[in-house]
């Protein structure tokens, strides 16, 4: 392929996203709190996703075709990629979020941590009937709409305290101003784009590879659009990972506990962060230095949670208990579960606690099981990484679209078309609005997910072991790499 039409095919693709985004944002205005659910787009919404990630998928065949173009084209090519995705970021900056409001209880919280307060205590509900004269109390004022429109607002917050310390530091930028919390989101995004350039660059992959991640249309909406906090997570997995490429000794250990302190699934990476220190026994030292580390850190982020207690209005009790949505596969395990139950004549009610423990059991045995042999090579620890993260993706008994951001940057380093699929099918999950308004849920859980989720499984199992050899095929060769 010429390279004038290689950069025509770029041109065109980037053009494409900018105007898919651009076409969100004329529609977002729609989805205001001025209209009901039943008067929104939704249908043309989810189209437009599921397009954007249609899009998407045309990418991997632009990048392998690029793999060889000369150092000037590339670096031609990068500033191209970098400034298109600033781009598609800048439209869906100021578009009005569509059909998610998790935002709002960010802005909430954000205003309690900046002012001292412990956002584990009372609930959004109990909050606004604290005496007007208090700290609580004129912050409820002062939040204006935001307190009100916090969904679940009987539950306290379930986010853990480092992700607290970015809602206080947005709060400080802008109170109760979504504008705050993107600058934040920006900030971290393009902190992320600078880990993945290095991740790149010690794994031996072209950096062209990034716009896997800078183009990624579920990324740019489920950040810059519907403003979710799973972006704070990344900085401290990808830099944990560098820091032990590095061979930094403790502070990928640290790095990881801070993660866990966003969100708690990055403690499942704890054994493969073990396992590329080395289990010999001069390595034992550092190896309970650094699991000390991990664990006070990740001990200390649950202290003021536990202080405030752990009822029926913990919002950490409500969602390891109850929340369940947009999957196929757990509402499966479910209900073997409550069949097997029911044979023993125990309450049925105990299916979804069983259900999630063997949903963690799974994926400590993943774990361990990825965590066994020696790591190679940055690039066996990258992808057993990848790997790591993407079966919690696939297992967890929510599936939100935003859960698919955890695995984005590592789609950079393997390209499984399973989940570039998924970027077209998880759109749909949307239609879950439309159907609910329209008291036709069932219909979506019956047949709309397992139309998210069969194509990627089916995928996702032709390419881990009917053509195993995606592992080598998706990492390029050391001659396509201009040293």
């Amino acid at each position: 392929m010429s390279g004038r039409v290689l950069f025509s095919g770029w041109g065109a693709l980037g053009l494409v996203l900018f105007l898919w985004a651009s076409a969100l944002l004329v529609l977002s205005p729609q989805f205001g709190y001025d209209y009901k659910v039943s008067e929104m787009p939704i249908r043309l919404f989810t189209a437009l996703l599921v397009g954007g990630g249609l899009g998407f998928c045309l990418l991997p065949f632009l990048i392998i075709k690029s793999l060889g173009i000369d150092r000037s084209q590339r670096l031609k090519l990068l500033g191209f990629i970098v400034v298109a995705g600033l781009a598609i970021r800048s439209v869906l900056f100021v578009s009005e979020p569509m059909l998610e409001d998790d935002y709002q209880r960010y802005l909430w919280d954000g205003a309690q941590v900046a002012h001292g307060l412990n956002p584990y205590s009372l609930s959004p509900e109990n909050a606004r009937r604290a005496p007007s004269d208090s700290i609580t109390g004129m912050l409820a004022t002062r939040s204006g709409d935001v307190i009100s429109r916090v969904n679940h607002g009987d539950l306290r917050t379930v986010y853990p305290p480092v992700a607290q310390v970015f809602f206080a530091l947005s709060h400080f930028l802008a109170p109760f101003d979504l504008s705050g919390w993107r600058a934040i989101i920006l900030l971290t995004d393009l902190l992320i784009l600078g880990l993945l350039f290095l991740l790149l660059s010690h794994a031996g992959r072209s950096p062209i590879w990034i716009s896997l991640y800078w183009w990624n249309p579920v990324v740019a909406k489920e950040f810059y659009n519907s403003a979710h906090m799973d972006i704070i997570i990344m900085p401290f997995v990808l830099g944990g990972m560098y820091l032990l490429l590095k061979s930094r000794k403790i502070a990928p250990f640290m790095s990881l506990a801070f993660g866990v302190g966003a969100k708690i699934w990055p403690g499942f990476l704890l054994p493969l962060f073990l396992r590329h220190h080395g289990l010999a026994r001069d390595r034992w030292p550092v190896l309970a230095v650094g699991m000390a580390v991990f664990t006070l850190f990740s001990a200390l982020w649950f202290v003021p949670v536990f202080i405030a207690g752990l009822d029926g209005t913990s919002g950490f009790v409500a969602y390891a208990e109850k929340w369940q949505t947009n999957s196929a596969l757990f509402p499966a395990i479910k209900g073997g579960v409550g069949w097997f139950l029911e044979l023993f004549g125990i309450a049925e009610v105990w299916s979804g606690r069983i259900g999630r423990l063997i949903v963690i059991g799974a994926l400590g045995l993943a774990a361990l099981a990825l965590a066994k042999a020696p790591v190679r090579d940055a690039q066996d620890f990258i992808l057993r990484c990848g790997l790591m993260v993407l079966a919690i993706v696939m297992l967890s008994p929510a599936q939100f679209p935003w859960y698919l951001t955890w695995f984005a940057p590592f789609l950079v380093f393997m390209p499984l078309w399973g989940v570039m699929v998924l970027h077209a099918t998880i759109p749909l999950y949307y239609l879950g609005f439309h159907y609910m308004v329209t008291d036709n849920y069932s219909f979506f859980s019956n047949v709309i997910v397992w139309l998210i989720w069969l194509p990627v499984w089916a995928l996702l199992a032709y390419e881990f072991f009917v053509r195993p050899k995606w592992m080598r095929s998706s990492l390029c060769s050391q001659n396509q790499i201009e040293k």
